[in-house]
Formats: structure tokens, sequence, C-alpha cells
């Protein structure tokens, strides 16, 4: 909820739609902060490449032992010859070359989901990309 707060003016003044859905209790034990900065991390990558109007969706739910926090937007995507490279320190797809930042941001959000003994899943999501943390649950 902090975050989509947080985020709704920016996902208006891009004409985007910004949504939460939360499914029954989705428990962790993990550093709150690390895990802000991660859903932060995957939200702006969201904005910034998924472009004008997109949908970003954000989700959490309880999957068994687990629980899945998903960033999903319809945006272009990672291309599949990127996807298995994309959570390398300083890789970036040559489109977003262009665009600020300096390919750290993924490797982060790796680094912060093994560091809690979680697993980072990035999908095609035809349009866009769905990004998929599963944590262990609580």
């Amino acid at each position: 909820d902090d975050l989509l707060e947080l985020y709704q003016p920016a996902a208006e003044a891009q004409d985007m739609q910004l949504s939460l859905h939360v499914e029954g209790d989705p428990t962790v034990l993990a550093d709150r902060d690390l895990l802000a900065n991660v859903l932060a991390n995957l939200l702006d990558n969201a904005f910034k490449y998924a472009g004008q109007g997109a949908c970003v969706s954000i989700s959490a739910a309880q999957a068994g032992q687990h629980v899945s926090l998903v960033v999903q937007d319809n945006g272009p995507g990672i291309p599949p010859d990127a996807m298995a490279r994309a959570t390398e320190r300083f890789f970036r797809v040559d489109d977003s070359r262009s665009q600020r930042g300096n390919g750290l941001g993924l490797s982060i959000v790796a680094a912060v989901v093994s560091l809690h003994h979680g697993e980072l899943k990035m999908e095609d999501a035809r349009p866009g990309l769905r990004v998929n943390i599963l944590l262990p649950r609580a």
C-alpha cells in the first residue's frame, strides 16, 4: 500500500494504470526496507521501460510454502536472448542504453532475493515483463 501511494502520482503523470492485488495474508520473515527497495526498483523499471499509458500491477499471494510477489507491466518487455543476462551487473539491453541507469537494478534485486532464500523468475508477459519473486512463507 505504501509503495502504491508513493508511485501513484508518477503513474498519473505518465497516464499509467497502477494496481495492487493482495490475496489472503502473505507473510514473510524479511527485511522490510530491502524488500521495499526491491519492489521500488521493479516499479522504477516498469515505469521507465513500459512507456506512457502502460498498465503496471503489483500482486502478493501465498503460494503453498512460499509467498509470491509479482510486478508486471504490458510494455515491450525484455528480448528473449537478453532475459538470461538481465540480472548480471552492468548488463543493459541495447534498446535501453539511451535511458538513465547503470545496469545494476536487477542484479541488486537478485541479490536481495537470494539473501532472503528466495527465487527470482522473469517471464515474458506477452506483452510486457512479469517478475515473480518467491520467498519462504513465515
